[in-house]
């Protein structure tokens, strides 16, 4: 499952938050038309409109079972940094922003209860890669 501020704008991939960045992109065209100029209005303003108001993870269970998942792997952390989960250090997250919700736990709870919790994924490996080589725009 793969969630996270990069939906906010239901444009492009997962990539987004790279994108969004690229002057050659389409998604760097999309987001100036929506939203204006990066430099005013960048990734990390549209944390806010993350939220979290429908999520059922009990729902979701349901939809996963009936189309015969066997387990469930979310991703608690993309490779933009921002959390899904609460954690201890640092405040870039769905805990503490946006939805305000420990989501992955809200999730978490509902998957181990009808035993289908094996992990959940972190992307943050990937993004200090590209960091590294100056590719997060």
């Amino acid at each position: 499952m793969h969630r996270g501020v990069h939906s906010v704008a239901a444009f492009d991939n997962e990539w987004h938050p790279r994108n969004v960045y690229l002057k050659d992109h389409r998604a760097f065209a999309h987001h100036r038309e929506k939203w204006g100029s990066q430099s005013e209005f960048g990734y990390k303003d549209s944390i806010p409109m993350l939220k979290a108001d429908k999520r059922d993870p009990e729902a979701w269970m349901d939809l996963f079972e009936k189309g015969g998942a066997k387990y469930i792997v979310p991703v608690r952390e993309r490779h933009d940094g921002f959390r899904m989960y609460e954690c201890s250090f640092g405040g870039w997250s769905a805990a503490r922003m946006g939805p305000c919700r420990d989501v992955v736990a809200e999730l978490e709870r509902a998957v181990r209860a009808r035993g289908k919790w094996r992990q959940s994924a972190c992307s943050d490996a990937a993004s200090q890669s590209h960091r590294r080589r100056g590719r997060m725009g």
